[in-house]
């Protein structure tokens, strides 16, 4: 075995949970890291979209109008 072998990981969160359940369950409450993770996996499982805006300044003139 002089050879190095390539290992890869995988990672799949145990009973199918969602990253807010695993994070409430780790520390008993849901705190902004889990909101996040939860954004993050709604728009990688398709239900939301993530779109990065131009800002012309403090306040963008779409969100205003």
């Amino acid at each position: 075995m002089g050879a190095h072998e390539t290992i890869v990981v995988e990672f799949e969160s145990p009973e199918k949970l969602r990253p807010a359940e695993v994070g409430v369950l780790i520390d008993e409450r849901a705190d902004t890291l889990d909101v996040t993770a939860t954004i993050i996996d709604l728009a990688g499982r398709g239900f939301s979209r993530l779109l990065k805006l131009k800002r012309n300044g403090f306040l963008d003139q779409r969100i205003m109008n």
